[in-house]
């Protein structure tokens, strides 16, 4: 395989100018052009294309840190294949705290949430390349600031590129449109759900078929934390219906909504449950005993992977309201967050069969 073929190069190469090819030195876009290419630039805002949770899973990217190092932050891609895990690499270095990542699966645009030390957090965005059972990379050599400010957590796109984020210390979700995005402007930012008891210090969100959003509050008023749907589609701010699904004894960290209307949660405790979206009576423990610090999670071909902080192992749940012992993917230290890349289609790597 053409992956395989790269990541040995890669392990082996001792030529700076050859690692330099493969994974050029990151620049801020206020300092380069844009430039984007023509196939992305958007025509019609009523255009939409795959859903992200949708299709086939050829990677999990996962984010990872030292609590309380500076630059600690990795951005991971981890084939999906057990006979290619091994072959993980790191694609992006010296972030501070990121606490999500999300992939725009339509355009090549990939985010990262870091949410930063002290006050200050970013939301990135890079240009990728990827295809289906052959390598994720950087397509381009620069990145866009989109979001500056306190505390952002987690981010999705829907199916038109537009971007969901969460802030934690305003307590609210917000959307960026794909235009905004694409034209590299920041903090263009605006709030669809705010204030408690529904939006209470957010860090996990998902969002299905750009119709709802699922979302999961550190604290919710009397309660400590809470699992929640909402509308997706709203015309003014706290203008959809938002319902909530679970009240917890512990703090909520992570969601995932599966293909059999489960929804997926982890908690405080170190426990993994899941709850029926259309039934919120019918709970479902999957497992109690195995983690410490649970945290983010994502859906891809029929499992969950959940991100544990503590041990720094990223584990695979089965999609049913089964108790059960979970089996490892890979172990990461610090791993906090995983977006699983789900896809029909993937975008075809031109410029390494160049570097090749």
């Amino acid at each position: 395989m053409f992956i395989l073929a790269f990541l040995i190069l890669l392990a082996e190469t001792k030529d700076l100018q050859q690692q330099e090819l493969l994974f050029p030195v990151l620049l801020e876009s206020s300092t380069n052009p844009l430039e984007r290419p023509e196939d992305i630039i958007p025509d019609s805002m009523d255009d939409s294309g795959d859903d992200y949770s949708s299709g086939d899973t050829y990677f999990v990217l996962v984010t990872s840190f030292i609590e309380g190092e500076n630059g600690s932050g990795k951005l991971w891609v981890v084939p999906n294949d057990p006979e290619m895990v091994e072959f993980s690499y790191e694609l992006i270095t010296g972030l501070d705290k990121p606490t999500g990542s999300c992939l725009d699966v339509n355009h090549g645009f990939l985010y990262i949430v870091d949410n930063g030390f002290e006050d200050q957090g970013h939301i990135y965005q890079y240009e990728v390349q990827w295809d289906t059972d052959e390598i994720f990379i950087l397509s381009r050599n620069i990145y866009v600031i989109i979001y500056s400010g306190r505390k952002p957590y987690d981010c999705k796109i829907d199916q038109y590129g537009n971007m969901y984020f969460l802030e934690a210390e305003y307590d609210s979700i917000n959307m960026i449109s794909y235009l905004d995005l694409y034209s590299g402007f920041t903090n263009m930012n605006y709030t669809i759900y705010s204030s408690e008891p529904y939006v209470s210090y957010p860090v996990a969100l998902q969002v299905e078929d750009s119709e709802d959003i699922y979302f999961a509050n550190l604290y919710n008023g009397d309660e400590v934390g809470s699992i929640n749907r909402a509308d997706a589609y709203t015309e003014y701010i706290n203008g959809g219906e938002v319902n909530i699904l679970v009240k917890n004894k512990y703090k909520a960290w992570g969601v995932a909504h599966t293909a059999k209307d489960l929804v997926f949660f982890s908690l405080d405790s170190g426990e993994i449950w899941a709850v029926d979206d259309k039934n919120s009576d019918e709970l479902y423990m999957k497992n109690k005993d195995l983690m410490k610090k649970p945290r983010g999670m994502c859906y891809g071909d029929s499992k969950v992977f959940v991100a544990e902080f503590d041990d720094g192992i990223v584990w695979i749940f089965k999609d049913n309201g089964k108790q059960e012992s979970p089996e490892m993917f890979i172990a990461i230290q610090g791993s906090y967050s995983v977006f699983c890349v789900n896809s029909a289609v993937g975008l075809v790597v031109l410029w390494m069969i160049y570097c090749f």
